[in-house]
């Protein structure tokens, strides 16, 4: 595989599992995380929900155009020469 195609897959995950985290637990972390700073701090929750909600709404879209990418990269990009020269003498030995 592809090392960009590779590293566009493993983030693609990465944001899948913390977007479904923020999705189903987010509501919960929100509620806990303004209990935890109580009633005066309407500054400090309201960030915090802006934050999750950001996560929330471009996690899994962000995860489905990289994936998109590993597949354009991995279908679009050279194959190594070390590869390609394995593959002929593969060739020219069933030959």
């Amino acid at each position: 595989m592809h090392p960009v195609a590779k590293r566009c897959l493993t983030w693609a995950i990465v944001l899948v599992v913390v977007g479904v985290l923020a999705i189903v637990y987010g509501p919960n972390v929100v509620w806990w995380f303004d209990e935890l700073l109580g009633a005066n701090a309407e500054v400090g929750s309201s960030i915090f929900y802006v934050v999750m909600q950001i996560i929330r709404s471009f996690a899994l879209p962000l995860a489905a155009g990289l994936v998109t990418a590993t597949i354009i990269v991995q279908t679009l990009a050279p194959r190594p020469v070390v590869a390609s020269a394995q593959e002929d003498e593969d060739h020219d030995r069933a030959a």
